[in-house]
C-alpha cells in the first residue's frame, strides 16, 4: 500500500510500511538459512559418497589383482568381464 498509507495515515502509515518489510526481511533471511543449511548438507553427503566409491574402486581393484594374481580370473575373462559392464553401463545412458 505505501504511499496511500502514508498519504492517509502519515507516521503511522510509514511505521506500518517499516514493520511489513522487516517482516519480509525476516522471512527472506529465514529462507535463505534454510536454503544454506540443506546445501551444506548435500555437500557433507556428496563427499561421503565420494569417499565410499573411492573406498570401493580400491577394492574391487585390489580384489581383482589378487584374483589374477591367483590364476582364478584370466586377462580374457576380466577384458570380456570389463567389456560387458561398459557396454551395459552405455545402455542405461
Amino acid at each position: 500500500m505505501g504511499w496511500a498509507r502514508t498519504l492517509l495515515l502519515g507516521d503511522i502509515g510509514n511505521q506500518l510500511d517499516i514493520e511489513d518489510n522487516g517482516e519480509i526481511i525476516d522471512y527472506l533471511l529465514s529462507e535463505l538459512k534454510t536454503q544454506r543449511q540443506a546445501n551444506e548438507d548435500h555437500n557433507h553427503r556428496l563427499h561421503e559418497l565420494e569417499q565410499e566409491n573411492q573406498q570401493l574402486k580400491t577394492s574391487l581393484a585390489l580384489m581383482v589383482h589378487t584374483l589374477c594374481q591367483k590364476d582364478i580370473l584370466t586377462k580374457q575373462e576380466l577384458e570380456a568381464f570389463v567389456e560387458l559392464v561398459e557396454t551395459k553401463s552405455g545402455d542405461d545412458s
